[in-house]
């Protein structure tokens, strides 16, 4: 009786035998789809600033401005300690937004793009105060002395030179916080101040 003749076991009848061998250093697939590619040398891909950070100052710039020619000439007499803390928080939730989103933009940005973003944060802040003092004195009118313009557009210029002499060059221009929690208002804005001038000059000088 024949016997069924049996091919031997060879590497051409087996196709998972029959593949090259991978030369060092070559990648090879799972299945048919191709093997993701890794590298411990890839560069960390690092993400945009977060613009989020900025809306504290954007709607507080917005709604300051709004109240403070809507209340213009209709000062208030009660509710101060209230809304001064209020403000207070405000202002510290905006500073430390704008402190976070320029110090994010310092570590993605090169130096044109991140000296002029960081300037454009600066400069938000500075609106941002500027509007929050004249919405402050606006309802109530004792909370500031000095040379103060007697029409609303003036009047929000006087605040806004003050918020500018505050954070770039210390002169009030004439106009001087008379409550103790203004005062801390200029001192949040100054510290602000601080660290963004910090940031700026360590874009200047890499």
């Amino acid at each position: 009786m024949a016997k069924n003749h049996c091919p031997p076991i060879t590497t051409g009848n087996c196709h998972f035998l029959n593949r090259e061998l991978r030369k060092p250093g070559e990648e090879i697939g799972f299945f048919s789809y191709p093997k993701p590619s890794f590298s411990l040398s890839t560069p960390y891909i690092k993400d945009d600033p977060n613009l989020l950070l900025l809306t504290p100052a954007i709607f507080g710039s917005a709604g300051a401005f709004l109240l403070g020619f809507g209340f213009y000439g209709h000062c208030l007499t009660g509710g101060y300690n209230k809304f001064i803390f209020f403000i207070i928080v405000l202002a510290v939730i905006a500073s430390l937004g704008g402190a976070a989103y320029i110090y994010q933009v310092r570590l993605v940005g090169s130096y044109p793009t991140s000296l002029s973003t960081i300037i454009l944060a600066s400069l938000l802040i500075i609106f941002f105060f500027g509007t929050v003092y004249n919405l402050i004195y606006s309802l109530y009118p004792a909370t500031f002395s000095g040379t103060i313009g007697d029409t609303p557009l003036t009047q929000l210029l006087s605040f806004l030179s003050l918020s500018v002499g505050v954070i770039s060059v210390g002169e009030t221009f004439n106009v001087a916080p008379e409550k103790p929690e203004v005062q801390i208002l200029e001192a949040i804005e100054a510290l602000f101040n601080l660290f963004a001038l910090s940031l700026i000059i360590s874009v200047v000088a890499s």
